[in-house]
């Protein structure tokens, strides 16, 4: 790397093992963790860091309601996971959990469609 880049993600985020250790690995790029993507993409806007790193869904809703001239996402997926759901036994039954997979199952049509109206 010959330049050093200063960039920014969500405080708490996983971006993969492979590009975490590779972050660390460049001593020539800083990360700084910061929870609102508000102020991340002030950041951004204001020069602050080079790049920032967001939730593909969250960061083009952002730039959607709030656009920054000259602020594009890059195509490149830095790490795609699906989204999971995490429930505590003692507080989700085995048949509240079947219903919530039944309903997630049965819905990915309008799944889709309510996503889509947010981008």
């Amino acid at each position: 790397m010959n330049s050093s880049l200063v960039g920014v993600t969500n405080r708490g985020s996983f971006i993969g093992v492979k590009n975490t250790k590779l972050l660390m690995e460049r001593k020539a790029s800083i990360m700084y963790t910061v929870p609102s993507i508000t102020r991340r993409m002030r950041m951004l806007e204001h020069h602050r860091v080079d790049f920032t790193i967001e939730d593909q869904n969250s960061g083009l809703y952002h730039l959607q309601q709030f656009p920054i001239k000259g602020i594009d996402m890059h195509p490149l997926v830095v790490f795609k996971n699906e989204v999971s759901l995490m429930f505590s036994r003692k507080s989700v039954t085995e048949e509240q959990l079947k219903k919530i997979n039944d309903v997630i199952r049965n819905n990915q049509t309008e799944f889709k469609q309510i996503l889509k109206s947010y981008l």
